[in-house]
């Protein structure tokens, strides 16, 4: 896992010459937290996230990224954004509420609101939310309830799914985050890339 430095998805384009860290231009304040610019390695997709969280990429299943907020005290390394482009290898159906439904299925799932169009980040967007149990490794007894809120941006043969995953409890603090993700979502000159 890497420290969110989006700036070094830039490195590349510093000279060998200048010395010191990357300065990335901050785009945007967002619940208090400084946006700038990510562009996914391959060229599929570029978003806005906070500057100072962290960035996991995995292109197993074609193009990915999470985005790891810190959390809070109580709920640590908690928050996430999570962006990736659906069919893939890990779920080859090219329709978003078929993975919805099988949403709907998953035992201990509840508050599962309806698959709508709606606007999210000032665009219109298929999405759902639910709450999911999370539990210690090895332990069947739920620690507590994350909340998971879905946006669907379709593309050429097939969607990007972004999701945002926080406590039940503290969700609506990093709500706004999502949104500006959602907003900032661009899909690149060939959206489809690295998809197997």
């Amino acid at each position: 896992m890497k420290r969110l430095l989006f700036a070094v998805m830039l490195a590349g384009l510093v000279s060998c010459k200048q010395k010191g860290p990357v300065q990335v231009p901050v785009k945007a304040v967002v619940a208090g937290l400084e946006m700038i610019d990510y562009q996914e390695p391959s060229g599929a997709f570029e978003v806005q996230g906070p500057a100072d969280w962290q960035v996991k990429e995995d292109d197993r299943f074609g193009p990915s990224v999470s985005l790891l907020g810190p959390g809070t005290s109580k709920f640590p390394r908690s928050v996430s954004i999570h962006v990736s482009r659906y069919p893939n290898i890990g779920d080859p159906s090219p329709d978003p509420k078929g993975y919805y439904e099988g949403i709907k299925l998953i035992s201990g799932y509840r508050n599962v609101s309806e698959f709508e169009t709606r606007a999210i980040g000032g665009r219109q967007v298929q999405c759902y939310s639910a709450e999911m149990p999370r539990r210690p490794l090895h332990d069947r007894k739920v620690a507590y309830y994350v909340r998971e809120d879905v946006a669907i941006i379709p593309i050429p043969g097939g969607y990007y799914r972004i999701d945002h995953t926080a406590p039940v409890e503290t969700y609506k603090e990093t709500l706004p985050v999502f949104e500006a993700v959602v907003a900032s979502f661009k899909p690149g000159a060939n959206p489809a890339a690295k998809t197997p």
